[in-house]
């Protein structure tokens, strides 16, 4: 089984068994953490404006939906990037 990563970390295109095995896994794996009453808990994952730019083709049509950040407090940030 081939796995075909892209310019975004942290992403992948797996085949649908490999789909299958990976979310089968996180099933059991979850099941057994909130056995011991732990709760799921959810970050955002920034992207940097030029991983997003090597994968325009990918992303097409999707601007209307993407959230810049390019601000922390007060201050401008020096790589702005997207928000998932």
């Amino acid at each position: 089984m081939t796995l075909l990563r892209l310019a975004l970390m942290s992403s992948a295109v797996r085949p649908d068994f490999g789909d299958f095995v990976l979310i089968t896994r996180f099933h059991r794996f979850d099941s057994q953490i909130k056995e011991s009453g732990v709760e799921n808990c959810y970050f955002p994952c920034f992207v940097s404006e030029a991983k997003l730019i090597k994968e325009k083709d990918h992303v097409e049509g999707f601007e209307p939906e993407v959230a810049w950040v390019t601000r922390s407090g007060k201050s401008e940030l020096a790589v702005t990037s997207l928000i998932l």
